[in-house]
């Protein structure tokens, strides 16, 4: 037993006291703020399946968790449960001036400290790929594979991310919730959505800028495009929707069609990498002749082999950034594993789509990567 002759505290081992049974959390002071103020409900949850390193979420971030060993032990202490004022903290005891009786439950000598990460959303997409939507004809054949379909809860268990960088992955994946049940539709099934709904446009002089979605359904439903998808390829490939009270109205984005469209060229050609001007010559052949194709639509999506003595022509194989991690260190490690220089114009695009922040991927940079420049051009190396 311990005594504390100076405010009569008497700390005394616990008689089920085990060391190593509690662990200590230390949280962001941002952390403790929103949890100080309460003005909104905030979830706190461990994430990860058993052969998982567990993560940290809050209802917006995700968190690595780093063991830190403390110089000096910490008592975990609580009042004895027979003693009538054991809902007294210790400044109330110490004003009162009268002796109180402290268990020790806990001896500590490690806490774990809150490091921010990128949400692990790269098993989202890959999830998300085992049951894409191709039509009511195909649903059999998940039926008898015995696929496993994914409801918000189950991705919840299964992804190491908050709430909502997991709904913010599902919209960037233009996920649909089909009979409560999440999942994408398949590229090819969406293009040949888009190009049966560019040819009605033109067969039945619809207005691409004010597309009526209920004329949609109708004519979609001759080639048994059920309503919903309609409805989601619409909403996934618009610049606005106005909603009236007897009709919904689409702005088609010819920018988000031809961008789609180039992608999908691009990757039909897979394995093989496509000449530049025969790539450009097809995507414009394949899209409306008001629809500008531009190369910068696709950045992100294709990799560029430089022309050579050896071989003049400009060759772009795709590559795409959906399938790449969103962790940045990892991201640079495919990104310089598939092709070891890259110029500055081309490598960005794919460090944007996971880091918004300038100085956080100019920080990676640095640390992960070699700069040269040839000119006016900046090339970047690996250091790995």
């Amino acid at each position: 037993m311990v005594d504390s002759t100076e405010n009569d505290i008497k700390l005394i081992f616990a008689n089920d006291f085990k060391q190593d049974t509690y662990k200590i959390l230390e949280i962001t002071k941002e952390l403790a703020d929103e949890l100080e103020e309460k003005k909104k409900e905030t979830k706190l949850v461990f994430r990860g399946l058993p052969d998982d390193e567990a993560v940290f979420c809050t209802n917006n971030k995700t968190f690595q968790m780093k063991k830190v060993q403390t110089t000096n032990m910490m008592l975990l202490i609580s009042p004895e449960k027979e003693n009538n004022e054991s809902n007294m903290n210790i400044e109330e005891i110490e004003e009162k001036n009268s002796p109180f009786h402290y268990n020790i439950n806990d001896n500590i000598s490690t806490y774990y400290e809150l490091i921010k990460i990128s949400p692990k959303i790269k098993k989202l997409h890959m999830i998300l790929s085992d049951t894409k939507y191709q039509g009511p004809d195909e649903e059999d054949r998940f039926e008898k594979q015995k696929v496993r379909f994914f409801t918000f809860d189950d991705i919840l268990n299964e992804i190491q991310a908050s709430e909502e960088e997991i709904i913010t992955g599902l919209k960037e994946y233009n996920a649909i919730n089909i009979n409560g049940y999440w999942r994408v539709l398949d590229s090819n099934y969406i293009q040949i959505f888009i190009e049966t709904l560019l040819n009605n446009i033109v067969i039945y002089d619809l207005s691409s800028e004010h597309l009526p979605l209920s004329k949609v359904i109708e004519l979609s439903i001759e080639f048994d495009f059920p309503d919903f998808v309609s409805t989601h390829v619409l909403e996934s490939f618009s610049d606005s929707i106005l909603k009236e009270e007897q009709e919904t109205y689409y702005t088609l984005s010819k920018e988000k069609i031809t961008k789609f469209l180039g992608i999908q060229l691009l990757a039909s050609h897979m394995p093989n990498a496509f000449e530049y001007n025969e790539f450009m010559s097809k995507w414009k052949d394949i899209v409306p002749e008001d629809f500008k194709v531009d190369i910068d639509l696709i950045k992100g999506f294709y990799i560029e082999e430089e022309a050579t003595f050896q071989n003049d022509k400009r060759l772009l194989k795709y590559f795409p950034m959906t399938e790449l991690s969103h962790d940045i260190k990892q991201r640079l490690e495919e990104l310089f594993y598939a092709k070891p220089k890259w110029k500055d114009s081309s490598l960005l695009p794919y460090l944007q789509d996971i880091e918004s922040n300038k100085k956080i991927i100019d920080r990676a940079l640095i640390k992960y990567a070699r700069v040269s420049r040839v000119g006016k051009q900046i090339y970047y190396t690996s250091r790995f």
